[in-house]
C-alpha cells in the first residue's frame, strides 16, 4: 500500500484479487475500516481471519459460502440485506 493512502487516513480501503497480507493491519493502524473482495471460500476464510471489517462475495456460489464465514465470525459481517 502506498504510504500517501496510509497518510491520508481513508475511512476505508478496500482490497480485490488476492491476499492483502499485513496491509490489512496497516489500514486499521491508521484507523481505516477494511474491505476485501473474495470469489472462493478459501479467500472468504482468509480475509476473515485478517481481520477484514467487509467481505464482498463476487459470485452467488461465493456469495453463499462467504455468508457461512460471516455467520461465524460477526465481527466480519457482510452487507447483502441478509438476515444473520
Amino acid at each position: 500500500m502506498h504510504s500517501a493512502t496510509l497518510a491520508a487516513r481513508p475511512s476505508v480501503i478496500s482490497f480485490a484479487l488476492g491476499d492483502p497480507g499485513d496491509l490489512v493491519q496497516q489500514a486499521h493502524d491508521v484507523g481505516s475500516k477494511v474491505m476485501i473482495q473474495i470469489t472462493t471460500v478459501a479467500q472468504a476464510i482468509e480475509a476473515a481471519e485478517r481481520g477484514a471489517d467487509v467481505i464482498i462475495a463476487q459470485q452467488a456460489k461465493s456469495l453463499k459460502d462467504a455468508f457461512v464465514v460471516a455467520r461465524a465470525r460477526p465481527e466480519a459481517r457482510m452487507s447483502f440485506g441478509l438476515q444473520y
